[in-house]
């Protein structure tokens, strides 16, 4: 859980404490304005099809301007993988992803999270991200109107991802799924020097603890059946409209 060491106050949200089930939870904040904190549009992540390699992508981008800003090869696990290209141009940052598919024991096919979101949405956006001055005020926020979190710990309580060099660091943390498919993350960049020619924005470890966080929710079956607020979908979705009767002289003119 983040902390602050200033003056807090108790707040009492409802808690989802996941398949509809809730609860209400006394959680301590900071005593401090939540207005104060600005966001922008850092980056779009976008799952691109395996069939067509993702330099080709990159290829394109570049013919329009764009530079590469970040590349791996491989971000993942033993099973299941991602290649991603970060290409940026003018402040516009775009995360290419393709799926990089395993296979079991028994040498099925094991479809990556990219691959399997490829295949359910298409070349959607996978996670939109935003730029903020303080995480921890941000996180808060969002919290406070019952947004759920990828990174979370036992208690459901928001992990901020931090990765540090001597240059500065970099937080991030994720939301659940906006409504079965794209999720937000928050992002707060701390540079120790501000003329930095060069500062590496996008950094493995974190990228790594969000496929593991993805890759978990997966293969328990909720990632895509859960919603911002961790309410499962099949609840939510609507009833289909009572079917409709027509006289036998008015079905003849219905194909």
């Amino acid at each position: 859980m983040f902390t602050a060491a200033l003056t807090v106050h108790e707040s009492a949200v409802l808690v989802n404490l996941g398949r509809n089930r809730y609860t209400e939870r006394v959680l301590f904040f900071p005593r401090r304005s939540l207005v104060s904190n600005s966001l922008k549009f850092d980056h779009v992540a976008i799952p691109l099809p395996p069939y067509i390699t993702l330099k080709r992508f990159a290829s394109f981008f570049k013919k329009l301007g764009f530079r590469n800003e970040w590349y791996r090869a491989r971000v993942g696990n033993q099973e299941t993988a991602m290649e991603t290209f970060v290409m940026t141009r003018d402040g516009v940052k775009l995360a290419l992803m393709a799926g990089i598919d395993g296979k079991n024991s028994a040498g099925e096919r094991i479809l990556s999270q990219v691959s399997e979101y490829f295949r359910r949405f298409g070349a959607s956006p996978q996670h939109i991200a935003l730029r903020c001055d303080d995480i921890e005020k941000e996180v808060e926020r969002w919290l406070n109107a019952g947004v759920r979190f990828l990174t979370e710990d036992d208690k459901e309580q928001p992990q901020i991802l931090r990765d540090r060099d001597s240059d500065g660091e970099v937080f991030q943390c994720f939301t659940y799924p906006l409504w079965g498919s794209m999720f937000f993350e928050l992002k707060q960049i701390a540079r120790k020097g501000q003329k930095l020619t060069h500062f590496e924005e996008f950094r493995e470890s974190n990228v790594e603890d969000l496929w593991a966080a993805l890759d978990r929710a997966l293969k328990e079956g909720w990632l895509f059946n859960t919603n911002l607020w961790g309410e499962t979908l099949n609840d939510r979705m609507p009833k289909p409209p009572p079917r409709m009767h027509f006289p036998k002289s008015v079905r003849t003119y219905i194909p």
